[in-house]
């Protein structure tokens, strides 16, 4: 029951860096695909070990299967990892999915653009394709990988009618944006999100400015104005002008380079289109991670930004516009010393908690 690895679309590298994903080149014989690909270009992190190993030439996946090769139509899980957006990869150690599949399951796990690679959008390459979308290059690669199962998994022993998308933090996040993005409809039967983060919480939009942040590409020309520029940069530079902040929870700006409306791979914000009945209607278990924001106070410094009672109240009326007096009084702190706990209960709630039970409200 070997992993494998094969590429679902071509390498998104010169030319072909912030466009939705091109076909990959088939190739002729026996491909030896029985060990992992890189992981996809993404900063140095605290946790897991993907930055050690990651390229742009990664829109790979990788196959467990314990079919034999007699025409087996086996339930397929496909697996999206976590860990942001902009970090992580299918080769970290734990997503090895060998004991899924012994279970009796062909289990798949991909790999797709991250961070400014992924989710970048910027005034010149609307004008370039101005009838595709742009921005959320990562949730269409995604797509392409579902695209991929759907066309080769028989071959693995694999049903194609018979798949389940799923995944952990960034992962379930995906596999809740793929229920309300139109390009991923008829592409699995069944979904599982563990963890997925900030569902109800507002995105950034692709051209407008809203919630007083400026808009996906305001952000992006801040790096430069020229996009023909900017896609020969060699992937460390880009990084470290895109620098992310890792205590993304706790920061003021957020994560600027994850997904956001563009008006076509997601046509709205998924709050939106969840209350609206505008998901596609599969069966889904939608749940968290007891304690999940224990991990931010674990590996990442510092936090939070506020380092006294005042400025902790301070900073949850800023994050809670409309309702100030109420998630003050829920997570109140008498001393610094109890900032970090309650902050960690906050993000539970807020990200983890508050997300999975709303969807399962308007799934319901």
């Amino acid at each position: 029951m070997p992993s494998s690895e094969f590429p679902y679309a071509a390498p998104p590298v010169d030319s072909l860096r912030r466009r939705p994903p091109r076909p990959a080149q088939p190739w002729s014989g026996v491909r030896q695909a029985t060990t992992f690909s890189p992981s996809y270009s993404q900063p140095r992190s605290p946790v897991g070990s993907a930055w050690r190993n990651s390229s742009e030439d990664c829109l790979t996946l990788n196959v467990w299967t314990p079919a034999s090769g007699g025409g087996e139509r086996l339930p397929v899980m496909v697996l999206i990892p976590g860990g942001g957006f902009f970090g992580g990869g299918s080769a970290e150690s734990l997503w090895e999915c060998a004991a899924l599949a012994a279970r009796g399951v062909v289990v798949v796990s991909l790999n797709y653009r991250l961070g400014v690679f992924g989710f970048f959008a910027h005034p010149m390459l609307s004008q370039e394709s101005p009838k595709r979308p742009t921005g959320n290059y990562g949730l269409m690669d995604q797509i392409a990988a579902l695209q991929w199962v759907r066309d080769n998994v028989s071959t693995c022993g694999g049903d194609a009618a018979n798949v389940t998308i799923f995944g952990e933090s960034a992962g379930g996040s995906s596999v809740l944006y793929l229920m309300v993005a139109p390009a991923a409809r008829g592409l699995f039967a069944r979904a599982i999100s563990q963890s997925g983060a900030s569902i109800y919480a507002p995105l950034t939009h692709r051209t407008e400015s809203r919630y007083g942040r400026p808009s996906a590409e305001q952000t992006s020309a801040a790096l430069g104005g020229d996009i023909r520029v900017l896609r020969a940069l060699p992937a460390a530079e880009l990084l470290q002008r895109a620098a992310t902040r890792w205590d993304v929870m706790y920061s003021e700006s957020g994560n600027e380079y994850w997904p956001v409306v563009d008006g076509t791979a997601l046509p709205d914000e998924p709050a939106t289109l969840f209350d609206a009945g505008r998901f596609y209607r599969v069966p889904l278990i939608v749940g968290t991670n007891t304690d999940e924001a224990t991990l931010f106070a674990t590996f990442l410094e510092p936090l939070p930004l506020a380092k006294s009672p005042p400025d902790w109240k301070k900073y949850l009326a800023r994050q809670s516009l409309g309702a100030e007096s109420l998630v003050q009084s829920t997570y109140a702190v008498a001393t610094a010393e109890e900032i970090v706990p309650a902050g960690i209960r906050w993000v539970n709630d807020w990200y983890f908690h508050g997300s999975a039970r709303a969807v399962a409200r308007a799934v319901s």
